[in-house]
C-alpha cells in the first residue's frame, strides 16, 4: 500500500487507470484471465494448527500478513491431527477479524483425513483451503465434489471455497499445467521443494539448490501462468537469515512466482517488500509508458527509453507494473 502514496500523474493520467488500460492492450492475452486472482496474497504466514499459544500469537500480531495459513498438515505431529482440527476451528473468526485471508492447509488424500479435515474449517470465515500433495486433475475433481458437499452443507455459495494446491511430488510437477486447468476453485498451486526433493530422492541440500529446483520452479510457474492463476513458493526454512530469503524471492520472482510462505512473522516484511515493484522499476514502466504513447500519437508502434527497444510487449509489462504498484497485488 505503500505505493499509492507515490504515485504521480503520466501524460496528465494516474496510473490507477493502468487496469483499464492494459485490457485495452492485453486482449490476446484473455485466456489468462479466467478469474481475478489479485486476491491471491503474495505472503502467506504458516501457524502450526495444534499450537493454541501460536494461533494466539498470530491473531495479536500487530502487522499481520495478509493471509494466515493455519496448519493440519506436515507442521503436526500424527497423533495432534485432532486437535489441530479443533484448535484452528475455534479460532477461525479471529484470525479473519484481523483482515487477512483465511487458508487453512488440509492433509492430502493419500492420508484419508482430507474430508474430515476440510469439514472442520469451511465456513464464512475461510477464503479457501489448501492441499497438501496434489498429484494429478482427478485429485482437484475429488476435492471439489468434496467442497461442494461442504458447501451445500454450510449454506455457502457454490464455488465459494478457493483451493490452493501444492505440487511437491514427480507426478505433482509433471501434471502441473492439468491441475491449474483442473477447476474454477483454483486460485494458486504451490511449490514443495522439501517433499519434491525427498519424492526424487535428490542428495542433502538440494531443496534450497537454485539449481536442482530449477526445473520444477519454472514448470510450476508457466503453468500457472497459462491457466491464470497463482505460483507460489514454498517457504525458506532458514528464517534467521533475512538476506538469504531475499536473495531467494528475486530468485523466484525471476522465474514468474508471484508470492511465497512464510514460516515466522519476521519473514513477513521480506517478502511483501520483495514481491512490489521497486521504485526504480515504477519509474522505469512510468517513463516506457509516458514515452510509448508519445510514440503512438505520433504513428510509430516503437521506441527507446535508456537506450533500450520499447515495443507493445515492454508496454504492457510496464501497465502491469504500474497497475500491480497503484493496487498493492499481483
Amino acid at each position: 500500500w505503500i505505493w499509492m502514496h507515490k504515485m504521480r500523474p503520466i501524460a496528465g493520467r494516474h496510473i490507477m487507470t493502468a487496469w483499464s488500460r492494459i485490457s485495452r492492450h492485453m486482449h490476446g492475452c484473455a485466456n489468462n484471465m479466467r478469474v481475478n486472482r489479485a486476491e491471491v496474497p503474495d505472503t502467506i504466514l504458516f501457524v502450526p494448527g495444534n499450537k493454541r499459544s501460536m494461533l494466539e500469537k498470530a491473531i495479536a500480531m500487530q502487522d499481520p500478513p495478509p493471509a494466515f495459513m493455519p496448519d493440519m498438515e506436515d507442521s503436526v505431529p500424527p497423533e495432534k491431527k485432532n486437535d489441530a482440527r479443533r484448535e484452528i476451528a475455534s479460532c477461525l473468526s479471529q484470525l479473519a477479524g484481523t483482515g487477512g485471508l483465511v487458508i487453512p492447509r488440509v492433509n492430502g488424500l493419500e492420508t484419508g483425513l482430507t474430508f474430515d479435515d476440510c469439514k472442520a474449517v469451511v465456513g464464512p470465515h475461510v477464503w479457501g483451503v489448501s492441499v497438501g500433495k496434489v498429484n494429478n486433475a482427478g485429485d482437484v475433481a475429488t476435492l471439489d465434489r468434496f467442497l461442494k458437499q461442504l458447501e451445500a452443507d454450510t449454506g455457502l455459495g457454490v464455488g465459494s471455497m478457493q483451493l490452493i494446491l501444492w505440487l511437491e511430488t514427480a507426478q505433482g510437477v509433471l501434471n502441473a499445467a492439468s491441475i491449474c486447468a483442473a477447476s474454477e476453485r483454483v486460485a494458486g498451486v504451490a511449490f514443495g521443494a522439501e517433499d519434491y526433493a525427498n519424492d526424487l530422492m535428490l542428495p542433502a541440500g538440494a531443496s534450497t539448490s537454485h539449481q536442482a529446483l530449477l526445473f520444477p520452479r519454472a514448470q510450476i510457474a508457466l503453468a500457472a501462468h497459462a491457466h491464470g492463476v497463482a505460483a507460489l513458493d514454498g517457504p525458506f526454512v532458514r528464517f534467521r537469515e533475512p538476506d538469504a530469503l531475499k536473495t531467494e524471492v528475486e530468485h523466484v520472482r525471476s522465474l514468474g512466482f508471484t508470492g511465497k510462505f512464510a514460516i515466522h512473522p519476521a519473514q513477513v516484511p521480506v517478502l511483501r517488500q520483495g514481491f512490489r515493484p521497486s521504485d526504480e522499476e515504477i519509474d522505469y514502466a512510468r517513463r516506457v509508458v509516458e514515452a510509448y504513447d508519445t510514440a503512438v500519437a505520433n504513428g510509430r508502434a516503437s521506441t527507446s527509453v535508456d537506450g533500450k527497444m520499447v515495443d507493445v510487449p515492454v508496454y504492457r509489462r510496464s501497465l502491469k507494473v504500474l497497475a500491480v504498484a497503484s493496487t498493492g497485488t499481483g
